[in-house]
Parts: structure tokens; sequence; C-alpha cells
């Protein structure tokens, strides 16, 4: 019986802790912009789509059969493209819409994304070039 208790507790204590490492999503359009670009710099698409409109969201299904179909150095170059350092980020417009700039490019050039605020989740609704036909 005190086997079976510790088990108990052990598997609660597990549960508690992976429960935990959910995580919360974005307070502000800021945060959300920054963990999307986060997730931009290593095409790591299925993190994006959780913080993407559904348009931004067909736009990164576009990226991601890009990436599948691409070479190495294709895929670097892309990689290039879409990378931006997070130094600041700034967020203007009203409470359900926020046109927000990122610096910096490679290039020193800001990057610009709009930000709609959706069932209370800032989402980015941004384009990235991807022919859509």
């Amino acid at each position: 019986m005190q086997n079976i208790l510790y088990v108990f507790a052990v598997l609660l204590l597990i549960s508690c802790v992976t429960g935990s490492n959910d995580k919360a999503s974005p307070k502000n359009a800021e945060e959300a912009y920054r963990e999307f670009q986060l997730a931009i710099n290593v095409l790591d698409i299925k993190t994006a789509q959780k913080l993407a409109t559904d348009n931004c969201k067909r736009q990164l299904q576009l990226l991601g059969v890009y990436t599948k179909m691409s070479s190495k150095e294709e895929i670097e170059t892309k990689k290039k493209e879409l990378f931006a350092e997070i130094k600041t980020i700034e967020c203007l417009g009203d409470s359900n819409k926020k046109e927000c700039s990122l610096c910096c490019t490679d290039s020193g050039q800001e990057k610009k994304a709009i930000l709609v605020q959706q069932n209370g989740k800032w989402l980015v609704d941004t384009h990235f070039g991807m022919a859509d036909n």
C-alpha cells in the first residue's frame, strides 16, 4: 500500500511539473511579436503558427512547404532573409490592433508587422511574400 502511495505521489508531482511547463500565451503585442520572430529565426513553423492569424498561418504553411522542397543552401538563404536580431520592439495602435516594428535585420532594417487581438490573444498578421498560387 505504501508503494502505491509513493508511485501516486511521484506521478502527481510529474504531472504538475509537466503541466507548469506549458507556455502561457504572450501578455501583450510586444511579447507576441518577440516570440513569433524567435520562431521565424529558426524556421519553427509550428510555434510561429500558434502566434499567427489565419492569413498568416497560410503564409507559414507555404513557407513550410518551401523549406521541405528546398536545398540546404536555399533554406539558409531564406533564414537569412527572415532573420532579425531582436534589439527593440515598439508597438503603436489601439487595444485591438497594433503596428509593431522590430529592430533589426542583418542590414539594419526594421521589420514591421500588424498584430491583432483575437479572443484575448495577440496574433501576428504579416505576409512573407510567399505566392498563394
